[in-house]
């Protein structure tokens, strides 16, 4: 209980203090897919994502949001298939325009993938080695600790040591690429590994209107006792730009 309400503390905080200050640079964007079959076979899948970003001097504020639900009907019983969510608020204080310092908390669900609720907070070094007009390559190096409340079985604090890349590439004037990987690494148990990439693509339709394609891979390697190591999600749909 002392964890969460501290967890909701933390978020509570830097919201506030992210909106006490004058508007410098806004960035908000979201977007949606989704699948409904009726007939022979009987689902609806929905899943979406945001970013807003609010930049002033050297501080940087980011909150995103993702996630999938899904519901299925056989035989006459319908159930929940997919229900994952998470939500990241996070902080960066740039020491030079290439690096900066960061901290984030999050929150998130996975009953299908064995946790009821996951949520816990990090730190650590950001640093581009390359930024231009069309391509970016940073990495990010820091402390995780992760707090899994699991399905059927008993919950586990996590300390984790971790390791973030990513890659950006404008195409052309209407194709963005990106790649994001994150690993983390139990500093309790060694053989402990999680690691979570995300493949994903615009296509530029309108000024404010892209069509967007992403695959994610959740792999841990000591996943909650009866469920599986590696899970993946594959969305298409479309992403808005308000800002």
């Amino acid at each position: 209980m002392k964890i969460k309400l501290g967890f909701l503390v933390f978020f509570l905080v830097i919201s506030i203090t992210a909106f006490a200050f004058g508007q410098e640079e806004w960035k908000a964007n979201a977007g949606f897919s989704g699948i409904v079959n009726t007939g022979n076979a009987e689902n609806t899948t929905f899943g979406g994502n945001s970013l807003v970003s609010y930049k002033f001097d050297q501080n940087q504020f980011t909150w995103t949001a993702e996630g999938a639900y899904g519901r299925s009907k056989n035989a006459g019983v319908t159930q929940t298939n997919t229900k994952n969510w998470k939500t990241l608020l996070r902080y960066d204080r740039f020491v030079s325009d290439p690096m900066s310092i960061f901290t984030f908390g999050h929150i998130g669900q996975n009953i299908p993938g064995g946790f009821d609720l996951r949520y816990g907070a990090a730190l650590g070094l950001a640093h581009y080695l390359l930024q231009n007009d069309n391509s970016s390559f940073k990495y990010e190096a820091g402390y995780d600790f992760t707090r899994e409340e699991r399905v059927g079985v008993a919950d586990a604090n996590i300390h984790s040591g971790r390791l973030y890349l990513q890659f950006t590439h404008k195409l052309n004037a209407n194709v963005y690429f990106a790649q994001d990987v994150e690993s983390l690494f139990n500093l309790q148990i060694a053989e402990d590994i999680r690691l979570n990439t995300l493949t994903s693509l615009n296509v530029n339709l309108t000024e404010k209107m892209a069509f967007q394609v992403g695959y994610q891979v959740r792999f841990d390697n000591q996943p909650v006792s009866g469920f599986k190591e590696i899970d993946t999600l594959t969305q298409m749909g479309l992403n808005v730009n308000f800002l």
